[in-house]
C-alpha cells in the first residue's frame, strides 16, 4: 500500500526505507508498495499526536537515523535516544548507553563499520561548551561505549561518521561555527584523530561521498553561499565549485549517481523557500 514519510535509508539490496512518526516502512519495488518493518517505543502522548502532523512536527516524533545489519537487524536514532530490534519483532527496544555523570545527545546520523562496529557522535545544538563524544558498539547496537572525545569548547557537535574503507579510518564531520566546523580523521582503535581541515564554513558538512584519493560534499551553513567542495585527503587543499540555493543535509550514492538534496532553512543568505533534489555522474557536474 503507498505510505508518505521521511526518508531513511537506500539499501544496498535495493530496499527503500521511510519512517512515519516512530513506525518504520520497507518497499522491495521501487516504492510502489510499502510494509511495516518495525518501531520505536513511545510514549503515550506520542501515540495519541500521531495522526496530527502539525503535533509530530512540535513535538519533532521522527526516526532520524535508521541503519541494517546483517541478520535482519536493525538501529534507529530518534531525539529520544537509540534503538535497537529485529525486522518482525513488535517493536525496537532502548540502547543502554554507557557514559558515566553525562546524558549523552541522540546522534544526527549512525555508522556502520565492514565488521558491523556500530558508531556515532553526540548531536546537539546546546553542546557549544560541553564535550562531545562518539559512542560504539559492538553488539548489533545492544551497547554503546565512549570511544572518545572532543574538549568542551572545540565542537558543538557532529555531524556524521564514514568509514573509509580503503584507508582504513574514519572521516569525522563536526560543526557549527568559528573553529568548530570541520573533517577530521580518528583511527580504526579509536586512539587517534587529527585535522584535515577545519575552522570554516566551506568545511561544514552533513555527509560527504568519497571519491578515492578525495572527498565531495555540498555546504550546510546559514552564514556563507553554500556550495559543492572538494577536498584532497592528503594535503586538505580544497576547490570550491557551484552554489546550492540551501544547506545540504541529506546525501546518498545509488549506483553510478551522486544525489544531494537542499533544505528549506532561511536566513539572509538563504532565501530559497524550496528544497531542490540535484543529481550527478561525475561529482562534478550537477543538474
Amino acid at each position: 500500500h503507498s505510505v508518505s514519510g521521511r526518508a531513511l535509508l537506500a539499501d544496498k539490496d535495493g530496499s527503500l526505507y521511510i519512517g512515519q512518526g516512530y513506525s518504520i516502512f520497507r518497499s522491495v519495488d521501487g516504492g510502489e508498495n510499502w510494509e511495516l518493518v518495525t518501531a520505536l517505543p513511545r510514549s503515550p502522548l506520542r501515540r495519541i499526536s500521531e495522526p496530527f502532523q502539525l503535533a509530530c512536527r512540535l513535538l519533532r516524533h521522527e526516526v532520524r537515523s535508521l541503519a541494517k545489519l546483517s541478520g535482519n537487524a536493525y538501529i534507529a536514532a530518534s531525539r529520544q535516544g537509540l534503538f535497537f530490534g529485529f525486522g518482525g519483532d513488535s517493536g525496537m527496544r532502548c540502547a543502554r548507553i554507557h557514559a558515566t555523570g553525562r546524558v549523552p545527545a541522540p546522534p544526527m546520523q549512525i555508522e556502520i563499520g565492514s565488521d558491523e562496529t556500530i558508531l556515532w557522535g553526540e548531536y546537539s545544538s546546546q553542546r557549544a561548551n560541553e564535550q562531545v563524544g562518539i559512542f560504539a558498539s559492538e553488539d548489533k547496537g545492544q551497547n554503546y561505549e565512549l570511544v572518545y572525545e572532543f574538549p568542551s569548547f572545540s565542537v558543538r557537535h557532529i555531524h556524521n561518521i564514514r568509514l573509509d574503507r580503503l584507508r582504513q579510518h574514519y572521516w569525522i564531520l563536526t560543526g557549527d561555527y568559528g573553529d568548530e566546523p570541520g573533517i577530521g580523521m580518528l583511527s580504526r582503535d579509536f586512539r587517534r584523530f587529527e585535522w584535515l581541515v577545519r575552522g570554516a564554513q566551506r568545511f561544514r558538512a552533513v555527509d560527504v561521498f568519497d571519491l578515492g584519493e578525495s572527498l565531495l560534499f555540498a555546504t550546510d551553513t546559514d552564514r556563507e553561499p553554500n556550495r559543492f567542495v572538494k577536498i584532497d585527503k592528503n594535503t586538505g587543499a580544497y576547490e570550491e565549485f557551484g552554489k546550492l540555493p540551501g544547506s545540504c543535509i541529506p546525501a546518498s550514492r545509488i549506483g553510478s549517481s551522486y544525489i544531494i538534496s537542499t533544505t528549506v532553512d532561511p536566513s539572509t543568505v538563504n532565501r530559497s523557500k524550496m528544497a531542490t533534489l540535484w543529481i550527478s555522474i561525475d561529482g562534478h557536474h550537477w543538474c
